[in-house]
């Protein structure tokens, strides 16, 4: 008796368990190697292509014939609503494939509302992109901004819906350039999130720029603001004076360096009724000669103070047992110069006291702490306190760690050390050694529990 072997067809098996097989591949098997199985399979994909929700090409000359037909593809998709394009060489405007791309680009769905681009280093032409319409958030990866400038202006002409903007430079090489990039985004009023990183290590940039530009929309909800951006005495004072006006910011990531001038924050944090998340980012050190700001003990304890009467439900601080100043450094003990253990300037009890009164005070979501070189007896006290803190719930996170979480997965004989994003690269040891030795004082807390 022979059995009635039917061949496979796309009705036979599930479109959703197609996705999710597929979903697997890199685009490279998905696009060009997967296709070529049988027809099939190349009929799967390219079908399935239309219900993708996520779509990331690598754009080059070279390329331009089958990203041509993925892009005819998803252009008729009803589902596509993240788009990454990775530009890895110049396409010349006056190419017949600049004009199929552009004009590929005019079709997409509307309901396409996420544009990656990723740049290397040349320019992008502004008429590249001119035809996208609809978009809310922008995600732009460049070596210069000069290589992205006028596309991205283009983009938010055409865009007026766009409400997230996230920029990732390797670096600002000059102050006009940083100027450059502020003329172009102060045109555009109608952000609620804006992001904007530098990803050269070895590089900083003082904000000399007009920065009041950041906060001047009205709509402004989230600003974040990569720690190698630091502030001078004249620009924290126009950056006050904005942010203590808007009515709207509730996230806040920048460079501790923002507190220079104490009183005029403190008064900022006072006057400011809508923040609620704010991140003193510290810039640590590498091999490289830098200019850094640090925050002592006692401003640290005035900052505690004014959170503890503002809105402010999550905040992260880095305080240092030496005084708030500039100071240069050349390699890693240049770093600890100054922090004597010995010094009465470290205050640990009063940090600790007006910590735990802060937590006392009211319910906090994440909670980001770092005393750098804090004498043990000290450090064992405050873990202590912290932990019981976590406990009664007065915080959830603690440097991205759920504390009762992973209470509870160390009572179960689980280890939930491999999930803490505690290390990572081009940080020096110095930044980790507070956030480790909490996570000690946890596991001789859990021990404790279960004696």
């Amino acid at each position: 008796m022979s059995l009635n072997k039917s061949n496979p067809s796309l009705q036979t098996i599930k479109k959703e368990l197609l996705l999710i097989i597929l979903s697997y591949l890199d685009n490279k098997m998905y696009f060009t190697i997967i296709p070529t199985i049988s027809k099939y399979f190349k009929a799967a994909t390219y079908n399935l292509l239309k219900y993708k929700k996520f779509v990331k090409l690598k754009i080059d000359p070279n390329t331009i014939k089958p990203i041509s037909k993925i892009l005819e593809i998803i252009s008729l998709s009803h589902s596509l609503e993240n788009l990454e394009l990775n530009f890895t060489s110049e396409i010349p405007s006056s190419s017949n494939e600049f004009t199929e791309i552009k004009s590929l680009f005019s079709s997409f769905p509307l309901k396409l509302s996420v544009l990656s681009l990723s740049v290397s280093n040349f320019v992008l032409s502004e008429k590249l992109l001119s035809n996208f319409s609809n978009i809310k958030t922008i995600k732009i990866y460049s070596e210069s901004v000069l290589n992205i400038d006028q596309a991205l202006l283009n983009l938010l002409n055409n865009n007026r819906s766009v409400d997230e903007l996230l920029i990732s430079v390797y670096e600002l090489k000059d102050f006009k350039i940083f100027n450059k990039l502020a003329q172009c985004i102060q045109k555009y009023d109608n952000l609620k999130k804006f992001t904007l990183k530098a990803r050269n290590r070895e590089k900083i940039i003082e904000c000399w720029a007009n920065t009041d530009f950041f906060t001047s929309s009205s709509n402004l909800i989230e600003l974040k603001l990569d720690e190698k951006f630091i502030f001078s005495e004249e620009q924290c004072e126009l950056f006050y004076s904005a942010v203590a006006s808007n009515k709207t910011l509730r996230y806040l990531s920048i460079s501790e360096s923002i507190v220079r001038r104490l009183d005029q924050f403190l008064e900022l944090i006072e006057e400011n009724k809508t923040l609620q998340t704010l991140k003193l980012k510290h810039l640590y050190v590498d091999m490289h000669t830098r200019r850094i700001f640090k925050i002592k003990v006692l401003d640290t304890i005035r900052i505690f103070e004014k959170i503890g009467n503002s809105c402010i439900t999550s905040f992260s601080i880095t305080t240092f047992y030496a005084m708030g100043t500039w100071f240069y450094y050349n390699n890693y003990s240049d770093y600890n110069e100054g922090l004597d253990i010995n010094t009465p300037l470290s205050n640990e009890d009063d940090y600790i006291f007006a910590l735990s009164e802060l937590l006392d005070k009211r319910k906090f979501s994440k909670i980001s702490v770092n005393f750098i070189k804090m004498r043990e007896e000290y450090r064992n006290m405050c873990f202590e306190m912290l932990i019981n803190h976590a406990m009664r719930e007065d915080y959830v996170y603690f440097n991205g760690c759920i504390v009762k979480e992973a209470y509870k997965q160390y009572r179960q004989g689980i280890n939930y050390r491999k999930d803490l994003k505690l290390f990572t690269e081009n940080s020096p040891q110095i930044k980790f050694e507070f956030y480790s030795s909490y996570l000690d004082a946890l596991d001789n807390y859990n021990d404790q529990v279960s004696r």
